[in-house]
């Protein structure tokens, strides 16, 4: 028997590496679609695809010491394309298409092109023992760009592929998210926020090393 410990980051490293040992994900990677959402996980999966990290280094949601809040980058970034007004025109992913990295289409379009064969890559903010996942919504609507993808996901057949470390366990997700409803909450640090609850293959580092 024995024994490792890893880091967060070692952890988010070994899951990326096991990704592409996936059929369903080399199938797309190789004949489709691949949209990475990116985040401090998936950072990773972008070295493992193109040998080189991104030039942009940014997570859109990120915790900090007064609690949970949006980086200003990519709040600019959301404020000059329109998207803060319109998430249909929200852009900030990383697009392969056939294995080469693209320009990314705004989300309305990537939604229109996506289908079976295709994979859509998130991490998730929460894992309990039952495997259920479950994602920080700060979008007022209370689906942001993940639920969009999500919902368009069970229309269009396209798989959803969820990267995430065990040091994101909590007992219940589906408690956590009954709970965390912004609408009820009175004091927050930072920015109230809601946990969106999504299915699809699940890969922390016990999957990795398997």
């Amino acid at each position: 028997m024995m024994q490792v410990s890893l880091t967060p980051a070692e952890s988010k490293k070994l899951i990326a590496k096991s990704l592409l040992k996936l059929d369903f994900f080399k199938d797309s990677l190789r004949d489709g679609i691949v949209l990475i959402h990116p985040s401090s996980t998936t950072y990773f999966l972008y070295r493992e695809i193109t040998g080189e990290y991104p030039e942009k280094n940014w997570v859109c949601g990120v915790i900090v010491q007064k609690g949970a809040c949006i980086n200003k980058e990519v709040l600019d970034e959301l404020a000059k394309s329109g998207a803060i007004e319109d998430l249909q025109k929200f852009s900030q992913f990383w697009v392969f298409k056939k294995g080469k990295l693209i320009e990314t289409p705004p989300l309305s379009e990537l939604i229109e092109i996506m289908g079976e064969g295709d994979t859509y890559v998130k991490t998730g903010n929460a894992i309990d023992c039952q495997g259920k996942v479950g994602v920080l919504i700060g979008a007022p609507d209370g689906k942001g760009t993940v639920g969009r993808l999500y919902e368009a996901s069970k229309k269009k057949g396209f798989n959803v592929l969820i990267p995430i470390g065990l040091e994101k366990f909590i007992p219940s997700v589906k408690n956590a998210a009954e709970i965390a409803e912004p609408k009820r909450i009175k004091y927050s640090t930072g920015m109230p926020l809601r946990l969106l609850i999504i299915d699809g293959y699940v890969v922390t580092e016990v999957d990795a090393i398997n």
